[in-house]
């Protein structure tokens, strides 16, 4: 029988052959190439495959055993051979439970982004994108995906096996991708001027409260069997939204003198893991959309949007594409942040345009087909989204009641402006946005100076 050594760790002292503690480093060693980044980082910060291994060989049936007796006790039918590779997988499963607790116990401390009316989140094209589409829009492949290209031919979005899940791609699904991309802001929250950081991928969405903001749960109906019921009815819908957002990716086709030709493309993953446990709705991004999210822009989500029904999409795409132009820091400076152009309003809806209404010689219409369900949209938001909303010029100038009560030509109508005032913003808004006026005048100033000093130093140089 080959010698046993002794092997310190974590503090004690433990006893195995130099062969078993050498396979069990190789094994670690090999795994530790093919871990996540994300499992690697938390066993580098936490140590927890150490405290895992000390306190397995710390308990006193193991106490003096070696790696190989260990294995042979807790797996008889392996014939008492070691398996270095399963018991660190062990270790890495314990350490992934232990990770996830401690996000759980930090969202309980802190609590979720849905205790507030509005939450940051990181937004871009790859978020804003999947708010305009839904499964009505898809074609199904010989694979039984869905597939939907997007109005400019630019990218596809896919859902793998649609076929054959019982969800269907829609707000719904935005909403509960929405939530999860501000948890991960949230967590990931840090100042640009930071070149590195660990990102954590996953975020951790408490249940009955997302159920509750979607009006999945009513607020005043927690026991019983109605509450019962109710819970049941909100897992099977929350699942089917995240079956959908597990299958689902996204490929974008390289721009070119002819977008057809190219051969240029990228394709991407949104999650790598979904689940529902424990009280929690849990969603693991993938690496390549989570970093992709750490670079882009803050936008402010409002609660209100999940409240919207999946009977109107067309009134929450509204209400996310009227948040998002709100709180963008270049509308601010510029005056325009409370009024979006009805073309461009229309341009986030399912609404006909003015050139398929003229194919199909429908264009009498357009005012039925159009104009009437936009501004449905646009009261469906009212009150919760939105207080209030009204036409207006370029610059925010009120129509009279004559020009309001005589749109009589789409031409007129689509140029014209809705201006709406936003429900509940958050703290310091107004302040941010007389700071940004504050910027935009010193700017414009400091350019007229400059401007004077050119022209003065032409005429003084004889220029």
């Amino acid at each position: 029988m080959a010698d046993k050594i002794e092997f310190e760790l974590d503090g004690d002292t433990f006893v195995g052959t130099m062969e078993e503690w050498e396979q069990l480093n190789e094994a670690l060693q090999r795994l530790l190439e093919i871990l996540p980044d994300k499992l690697l980082q938390y066993f580098q910060e936490s140590k927890a495959l150490e405290q895992y291994l000390a306190v397995e060989l710390r308990k006193p049936k193991y106490k003096g055993r070696t790696i190989g007796e260990l294995w042979g006790e807790s797996h008889p039918d392996a014939d008492g051979e070691p398996d270095p590779e399963s018991l660190f997988m062990q270790a890495m499963t314990a350490a992934r439970t232990a990770r996830d607790d401690d996000a759980r116990r930090k969202l309980q401390a802190d609590g979720s982004v849905l205790k507030d009316n509005y939450f940051g989140m990181q937004h871009g094209k790859v978020t804003d994108l999947l708010a305009l589409y839904d499964s009505r829009d898809a074609a199904y492949n010989e694979d039984g995906d869905a597939v939907i290209q997007t109005a400019d031919g630019k990218a596809n979005i896919t859902i793998e096996g649609a076929r054959n899940l019982r969800g269907k791609y829609g707000s719904g699904t935005h909403k509960l991708l929405s939530v999860a991309v501000s948890e991960f802001t949230k967590n990931n929250h840090y100042s640009r001027s930071r070149k590195e950081r660990a990102l954590n991928y996953d975020v951790h969405i408490p249940f009955i409260e997302y159920a509750t903001a979607c009006g999945y749960i009513k607020e005043d109906t927690q026991e019983g069997k109605a509450a019962s019921a109710a819970r049941k009815d909100a897992r099977k819908k929350i699942k089917r939204e995240l079956d959908i957002l597990y299958n689902l990716s996204i490929e974008f086709l390289a721009p070119g003198a002819d977008n057809n030709d190219s051969n240029d493309w990228e394709r991407f993953r949104f999650l790598d893991s979904v689940g529902i446990s424990n009280g929690y709705i849990h969603i693991g991004f993938t690496r390549k959309i989570g970093r992709e999210l750490s670079r882009l822009p803050l936008m402010q989500y409002n609660r209100a949007l999940l409240r919207i029904p999946a009977t109107s999409p067309n009134a929450y795409r509204i209400g996310y594409k009227m948040a998002m132009h709100y709180f963008n820091d270049n509308n601010v400076i510029r005056g325009s942040y409370c009024r979006l152009k009805v073309e461009t309003l229309l341009e986030q809806t399912d609404l006909p345009t003015m050139d398929q209404l003229k194919r199909t010689n429908h264009t009498r219409h357009w005012q039925d087909r159009i104009k009437e369900p936009l501004e449905v949209a646009l009261d469906t938001i009212t009150g919760t989204v939105i207080s209030d909303w009204e036409y207006t010029r370029a610059k925010g100038e009120k129509l009279t009641d004559a020009e309001a009560a005589n749109i009589t030509t789409y031409e007129v109508f689509s140029d014209l402006y809705v201006q709406f005032v936003m429900i509940g913003e958050p703290e310091g808004q107004e302040e941010r946005r007389q700071r940004r006026a504050e910027e935009k005048a010193a700017a414009l100033a400091g350019k007229s100076t400059g401007e004077e000093k050119r022209q003065h130093k032409g005429v003084t140089t004889g220029h």
